[in-house]
């Protein structure tokens, strides 16, 4: 599938239902409801579920690596590219649980692909752009994504659940900030 012919609206919804719901969690038809058309009509826009999740997680990529790069400087500083993971995730939430909920559905081939994609991609990044070690990228992408993942299921409101939550959350409470919560007055 060509994704120049399939229409902004689409590519959103599509977005929308697998943050929400993951890709072994959505149907043609919760992508139909996001967009507010038909199934049918959705099962014209795209060639199948997979062709609409490989769609939303191209989309969900960009905005990941964009910001990445948007941050990218020598000498490597942690601090600066995790203010721009903490951005990303505030500003825009369900990138990131597309990017997640990637790596779950990673058994597919072709999701598998994308999903390496990124991650060969943001160490890329971090050595080529910024000047870190494989090493450091390693403990960058490592922090990144326990971030991505506090952040994604809320933990930081339910640090009394478990006490090694609380272990684990600590220096790292900006995370919990209610905008890190609730980006953009968003669920």
């Amino acid at each position: 599938m060509d994704e120049n012919l399939v229409e902004r609206k689409y590519v959103d919804a599509a977005v929308v239902a697998f943050a929400e719901k993951g890709f072994f969690g959505t149907t043609m038809n919760d992508i139909a409801d996001a967009a507010g058309v038909s199934q049918p009509r959705i099962s014209q826009v795209f060639d199948g579920k997979e062709s609409a999740f490989l769609l939303a997680h191209a989309e969900a990529r960009t905005v990941a690596l964009d910001a990445l790069r948007g941050a990218a400087a020598k000498p490597y500083d942690p601090a600066r590219l995790g203010q721009a993971v903490l951005s990303l995730v505030q500003q825009n939430r369900p990138a990131m649980q597309i990017i997640l909920h990637a790596t779950s559905a990673s058994v597919t081939p072709e999701i598998g692909i994308a999903c390496r994609e990124v991650i060969g991609s943001i160490v890329s990044i971090l050595v080529d752009d910024c000047g870190a070690t494989p090493a450091e990228a390693r403990a960058f992408l490592a922090e990144g994504f326990l971030s991505i993942v506090l952040a994604s299921t809320e933990t930081f409101p339910h640090l009394d659940e478990h006490p090694g939550l609380g272990l684990l959350a600590q220096g790292m409470q900006e995370l919990g900030s209610p905008e890190a919560r609730n980006p953009g007055g968003r669920a």
